[in-house]
């Protein structure tokens, strides 16, 4: 279509969104901006756009979308008018004052029997949704957070722990699994010292204790606070002698010259969470009766 064509068109269209005042005054009403691609644009497209008329008409969409940073919604525009592919996307980008905006855009390919294809439009200013339905997302996550992590030391909590057991448990039951060692670990005297010292250092103990032995472990092992000065850990393909090495390297590092008895055993198949449970603190209590400060493991049966 040669531009003195295309421009009677847009004079024609102009004079049809003229002549029937419902369909303008619809457009004009919508709080979405409306657009037919060069032709018209609702008031609250050309805010939202910061263009005047005669700017819209002459705007190349895609060209502005790619000075905006925003190669996928220029090509995605390109499929509705090439390949008649209707576009429903989230979109953010530069607003006026050099805001970010996130915007919600329907867009479909209008065929003309005679020139190039048409694009109609409709899209919404949607960033204060998209922040509050992020604030809701932040908001649960840290509910989650709170409901599987123990407050004090941002280690996983008791019902944490139950969960990763019955897991870990189940897996390593299997006759070809990767053995799994599990340990409890109670801090010596840990009463006389907060008596002595009071809790707020009690409290630093147990964050400080927390945060050096999380960072000896291995990605997928688990480390618990389960009692006011009791830990437990889950240790994935670890044997014994692994997993007494790794015990022993972590009671030498307590704080405050703290010490910790361990009690350890290892999953066998035909094991269930509370057998190896019930194992694992029998071995803390005997290393409790041989003087404390040490690891004790107790082997299945």
């Amino acid at each position: 279509m040669r531009e003195e064509q295309w421009g009677l068109l847009v004079d024609v269209l102009d004079a049809l969104l003229d002549g029937h005042s419902l369909y303008r005054a619809v457009c004009d009403a919508d709080d979405r901006a409306v657009a037919l691609l060069g032709i018209y644009m609702n008031p609250v497209g050309l805010a939202h756009g910061g263009l005047t008329r005669q700017q819209f008409l002459g705007a190349d969409l895609v060209e502005r979308t790619l000075r905006q940073g925003n190669p996928d919604a220029a090509a995605a525009y390109l499929r509705v008018v090439n390949d008649r592919i209707p576009m429903r996307r989230r979109l953010v980008q530069d607003h006026l004052a050099g805001q970010l905006r996130a915007f919600e855009i329907n867009a479909v390919c209008l065929p003309q029997t005679d020139g190039p294809a048409l694009m109609s439009m409709a899209f919404r200013d949607v960033t204060e949704e998209a922040a509050a339905r992020g604030r809701l997302e932040r908001q649960a996550r840290q509910l989650a957070d709170l409901a599987s992590t123990d407050p004090l030391t941002g280690l996983a909590n008791r019902r944490t722990w139950d969960s990763a057991m019955a897991r870990l448990v189940a897996e390593a039951v299997t006759e070809q699994a990767a053995p799994l060692a599990v340990a409890v670990a109670d801090l010596d005297s840990f009463k006389a010292f907060n008596d002595t010292r009071g809790h707020p250092a009690g409290d630093d103990l147990l964050m400080l204790l927390a945060r050096t032995w999380r960072g000896m472990l291995h990605r997928g092992d688990v480390l618990a606070r389960v009692g006011g000065e009791e830990f437990a850990l889950a240790l994935p393909g670890r044997d014994l002698k692994a997993a007494r090495q790794l015990l022993e390297r972590l009671s030498a590092v307590v704080p405050e010259g703290q010490t910790v008895s361990v009690g350890l055993t290892l999953v066998e198949p035909g094991d269930d969470v509370r057998r190896v449970v019930a194992r694992a603190d029998n071995a803390l209590y005997a290393a409790k009766r041989a003087g404390r400060a040490r690891v004790t493991s107790l082997p299945p049966g």
